[in-house]
C-alpha cells in the first residue's frame, strides 16, 4: 500500500528512554522528552529533503544532517507495510515510557500532537484501505507536486544544483511506482481519477519547452564558472529527456488506456469500504475528532446563517446588496500595500505582538488552482529574505481598492496566515510541532476568523454591506465542505450538488467544474470549513460562557499558543482559558 509515511530509525534517546523507572525526576524527564522529541524533528527532515530545503538554508545550526538528506521523489510501497508497522510500534513503545504528568505543559501538547500523529498513521495501514488513496489528484497529486517542487527548488550554490538534477533523475522512477500502484487499484476497483486533469498536466509539460527553460534557469542564476555550469546544464538536460520526459510520457499513455468503468468519478460513496475510508480521511485532513454527522449540522448553521444574511440586505437595501454581489463595494485604499499596512497596523494593537517579517505583494493572473485568491509562497524560516505573496488580480473582482482584496490580505497576511506562521515560529519553542505537525484545517480555518474579526474593525458608510462580507467569508470554505461530505459520504448525485451552491451564483461550466474537482480530490475542500466550524464553536463557547470576563485578544493568544497541534488540544486550552481567564 503506498502511503506517505516517514520512516525514521529509532534514535538513541528512544532507546534510552525505553528503561523502566519507578520514580522519575520531573526536570531529568522534561530534557529526556526534550532530547527525544528534537531528535524525531531531526530524522524526520533528514528523511525529508524537499521539506527540510524549503524550510532552512542552515539545517545544520538544529542538529540537522543534511548529507542524510537524499534529494530525490520517492513514495512508500506494499513491501514497506511490515517495516511501517513495526517502526510504528517500537515509537508508541517509547512514547508510553515517558510520564505524561511531569512533562511541562507545552511538552504535554507536544506528546499529544506526536501520539495523535501516530495513530493516524496506524489507521492508514487498515488492511481495508489498501489501495484507497488516490495519487493523481488534481490538486496536489504526484505529477502536479513533482512539478510545483522542482519550480519552486530554491537553488543558490552547486549543491543545490547537484540537488536538483538528482530529483530530476528519480521522477521516473516515481512515477513508475505511482502508476503500479494505481494500476492494482483498478483491479481493486478502487480508482478516482480526472483523467482530462491529469492529461493536461502532461500535455503541458510534454508539448512545451517552459518547464526545461524555468530549471536551466535555476542553473545559469547561480553563476558557476563557465566550465561547471555547461557541464551541469549538459547533466539536467540528460536527466529532463532520458528521466522526466518518459516519466510524464508514461503517465500520459496509462491514463488514456483507463476505461471509464474502471473510474469512480462520482466518490468514495460508490467503492466499497469507502465510506470507512472517508470517515478515516476525514479526520486526517481535519484533525477533528467530531463525527461527520455533528459536524454536517454545525455546517449547515454557519451556511444558513450567511444566507439569511444576504437575503436580509437584499430585502431591506436592495441597490447596496446589488453593489456588494457586483464588488462595487470600495475602500480607501489605493494599492494592495496600503490595504496591508493598515492590517498590519490594526493587528499588531488587536492581536498579540511579534514581529512580521518582511513581505512582498506580486499581482498574479493565475494560481495553481481556479478557487484561491491568494498564495503564500514557501520560506525559508532562517532567511531574511522578503516572503512572496501572490494576489490573483482580477480587474474589478479583487482591485486594490475592493472589499474582496481587504479580504484577502487579511486572511493571507495579518492577522490570519502569515501572522499566524510567524506567531508560531516564534513564540512555540518545539521544532517538531512548528515543522513537523500539521493541522491545516485549524490554520485555514484560523485564517477565515481572524478575515472576519478584520473586517468587523473596518470604518466604511456602508455598514450592512460591511458585515454582510464578514457573513460571507466562512460561506464558501463552509459549502465546500459540506459538499465534500455530501458527495463522498452521503452519495449526493450533480442535481444534489448543483441545489445545494447555488448561494456561490456560479455558471453552469464552473459548477461542472468544481463538481468534478470535489469528486476527484477526495477530503480536499474539507479543511477550511471545518477548522472555521470549530473555531467559530470554541468563540461562542468562551464568549456565552464569559460574558464581561471574555477578552477577544486573549481569546485569540489562548487559540494560537497549541501551534499545529490536533484540535482536541486547542479545545482544551480554550476549556481552561474560560475556567481561569486571567491566566
Amino acid at each position: 500500500m503506498l502511503k506517505k509515511i516517514t520512516l525514521c530509525a529509532l534514535s538513541a534517546a528512544m532507546i534510552c528512554s525505553l528503561g523502566a523507572c519507578s520514580k522519575k525526576d520531573p526536570q531529568e524527564e522534561i530534557a529526556a522528552f526534550e532530547t527525544f522529541i528534537n531528535k524525531e524533528f531531526q530524522e524526520s527532515m533528514q528523511n525529508d529533503y524537499l521539506t527540510m530545503h524549503s524550510y532552512f538554508t542552515k539545517p545544520k545550526d538544529i542538529g540537522i544532517d543534511e548529507t542524510k538528506a537524499k534529494p530525490e521523489f520517492q513514495i512508500t510501497t506494499d513491501k514497506d507495510t511490515d517495516k511501517i508497522k513495526e517502526t510504528l510500534k517500537e515509537k508508541k513503545k517509547a512514547l508510553k515510557e515517558f510520564d505524561y504528568d511531569l512533562l511541562s505543559k507545552k511538552q504535554q501538547e507536544v506528546y499529544t500532537s506526536y501520539k495523535y500523529n501516530l495513530e493516524l498513521q496506524e489507521d492508514a495501514l487498515d488492511k481495508d484501505y489498501r489501495y484507497m488513496e488516490q495519487l493523481f489528484t488534481t490538486n496536489n497529486g504526484i505529477h502536479i507536486s513533482m512539478q510545483r517542487n522542482l519550480e519552486r527548488l530554491r537553488v543558490e550554490n552547486e549543491n543545490d544544483v547537484k540537488s536538483l538534477i538528482s530529483l530530476v533523475r528519480s521522477t521516473k522512477s516515481c512515477m513508475e511506482e505511482a502508476i503500479s500502484y494505481t494500476k492494482q487499484q483498478i483491479e481493486e476497483n478502487t480508482l478516482i481519477l480526472d483523467k482530462e486533469g491529469v492529461l493536461s498536466v502532461c500535455d503541458n509539460i510534454l508539448e512545451n519547452n517552459t518547464f526545461y527553460k524555468t530549471l536551466e534557469n535555476k542553473v545559469k542564476a547561480v553563476h558557476l564558472d563557465a566550465k561547471k555550469e555547461k557541464e551541469y546544464l549538459k547533466q539536467l538536460q540528460d536527466a529532463y529527456e532520458k528521466e522526466l520526459i518518459p516519466a510524464y510520457t508514461s503517465l500520459k499513455t496509462f491514463v488514456n488506456g483507463i476505461k471509464d468503468e474502471d473510474n469512480h468519478i462520482t466518490g468514495y460513496d460508490t467503492i466499497k469500504k469507502g465510506d470507512d475510508y472517508y470517515e478515516y480521511l476525514f479526520k486526517k485532513n481535519t484533525q477533528d475528532d467530531r463525527s461527520i454527522k455533528d459536524s454536517i449540522e454545525l455546517l449547515d448553521s454557519i451556511i444558513s446563517d450567511a444566507k439569511d444574511a444576504e437575503l436580509l440586505l437584499a430585502s431591506k437595501d436592495y441597490d447596496v446588496y446589488a453593489d456588494w454581489l457586483d464588488n462595487k463595494i470600495y475602500t480607501e485604499y489605493k494599492t494592495y500595500e496600503d490595504v496591508a499596512k493598515a492590517l498590519e497596523k490594526y493587528t499588531l494593537e488587536n492581536y498579540p505582538g511579534i514581529e512580521l517579517r518582511p513581505y512582498k505583494i506580486i499581482p498574479v493572473t493565475d494560481l495553481k488552482n481556479d478557487l484561491i485568491s491568494s498564495e503564500i509562497l514557501p520560506f525559508s524560516v532562517d532567511s531574511e529574505d522578503p516572503i512572496q505573496v501572490l494576489i490573483r488580480s482580477e480587474l474589478g473582482t479583487n482591485s486594490p481598492n475592493s472589499l474582496n482584496a481587504y479580504s484577502i490580505i487579511a486572511q493571507t497576511i495579518a492577522p490570519g496566515t502569515l501572522y499566524q506562521t510567524l506567531y508560531n515560529n516564534q513564540t512555540n519553542p518545539s521544532l517538531w510541532m512548528n515543522y513537523c505537525a500539521d493541522n491545516s484545517s485549524f490554520r485555514n480555518g484560523y485564517s477565515i476568523y481572524a478575515a472576519e474579526n478584520a473586517i468587523n474593525h473596518l470604518q466604511h458608510e456602508e455598514k450592512r454591506a460591511i458585515q454582510l462580507q464578514r457573513k460571507s467569508l466562512p460561506l464558501q470554505s463552509a459549502l465546500l465542505a459540506r459538499t465534500d461530505i455530501g458527495i463522498h459520504y452521503e452519495g449526493w448525485t450533480y442535481e444534489d450538488f448543483k441545489k445545494n451552491i447555488t448561494s456561490l451564483n456560479l455558471d453552469s461550466e464552473t459548477t461542472e467544474k468544481l463538481y468534478k474537482a470535489i469528486c476527484t480530490n477526495p477530503g480536499n475542500f474539507l479543511s477550511a470549513g471545518i477548522g472555521y466550524m470549530e473555531i467559530y464553536e470554541l468563540h461562542k463557547e468562551a464568549k456565552d460562557t464569559m460574558n464581561d470576563k471574555y477578552d477577544d485578544k486573549k481569546f485569540i493568544e489562548t487559540l494560537l499558543k497549541s501551534g499545529n497541534a490536533p484540535f482536541s488540544v486547542i479545545q482544551e486550552n480554550i476549556e481552561d482559558y474560560i475556567k481561569s481567564p486571567e491566566k
